[in-house]
């Protein structure tokens, strides 16, 4: 089988998977038959191959929904945002018709062309068609995500928490939240334990992500190690009346 056949396939058994994972006595095996198509075909769903097979058959399909709906589906899920036939699919898709899937796409695609403020307008737009917590919880960190890039920290620690909230087990609003608070560093300088404050606040919050999501502990623990390096030592404590142990809050 070609790359494309396995691709083909994927789409077509999950889609059967889907229409009968909530039949009461069969649920068990579809569930099961789910994670086994998914591991068979984990290889090909890349974005080397699809990115390629997307290109090659836009041209024949940018007025077919049901090919743009599972195209696009596809590169979200594996996150080939950046290649340019992302956003031909997302265009297509939202101008014939216009969805949570599709409306988000747009927002990625406005996000990469640094338009944040059109962006945030696409993505409010998905998170009020979306149909269940697992899209609105995706869709609220895009939009945490595209704040940040604003440096508009606070609106991004507020739609991260949104999404937090819509998805248990999930660290990666936690990780953002600490990357927030570590990118405020210099607003947050008092000339005092403030230099500092932020930093710890930060690892509070990779470890939060490392806690609930075992996925990213890797990632949690290499950002824990960064900032680690940035805490005062004993003596600068010392010199603003703090001991090791003290409880410290960040005010800025």
């Amino acid at each position: 089988k070609t790359p494309e056949d396995v691709v083909a396939m994927y789409e077509t058994t999950m889609d059967i998977c889907a229409a009968n994972i909530n039949h009461p006595r069969n649920s068990e095996r579809y569930i099961k038959a789910e994670e086994k198509i998914k591991n068979v075909s984990v290889s090909y769903l890349t974005c080397e191959t699809l990115v390629p097979m997307a290109n090659k058959n836009f041209e024949a399909n940018k007025e077919n929904v049901v090919w743009l709906k599972k195209t696009i589906t596809l590169l979200k899920i594996k996150k080939c945002f950046n290649d340019p036939i992302f956003a031909k699919v997302a265009e297509a898709y939202f101008k014939l018709e216009p969805s949570a899937e599709a409306a988000e796409g747009m927002g990625k695609l406005f996000a990469s062309k640094k338009d944040y403020d059109k962006a945030i307008e696409f993505y409010k737009q998905a998170l009020d068609m979306a149909e269940n917590d697992e899209q609105k919880s995706e869709i609220s960190l895009g939009i945490a995500k595209t704040y940040s890039y604003k440096h508009d920290y606070s609106s991004a620690k507020s739609y991260a928490l949104k999404a937090a909230s819509l998805k248990s087990g999930w660290g990666e609003p936690y990780i953002l939240i600490g990357d927030l608070y570590a990118q405020s560093a210099k607003s947050c300088d008092d000339g005092e334990l403030g230099k500092w404050g932020v930093y710890w606040a930060a690892v509070d919050q990779y470890k939060k992500a490392k806690a609930v999501d075992g996925s990213l502990s890797s990632v949690a623990s290499k950002k824990i190690a960064s900032m680690s390096t940035r805490f005062p030592v004993t003596k600068d404590l010392f010199f603003f009346g703090a001991k090791d142990g003290d409880a410290y809050t960040v005010k800025c």
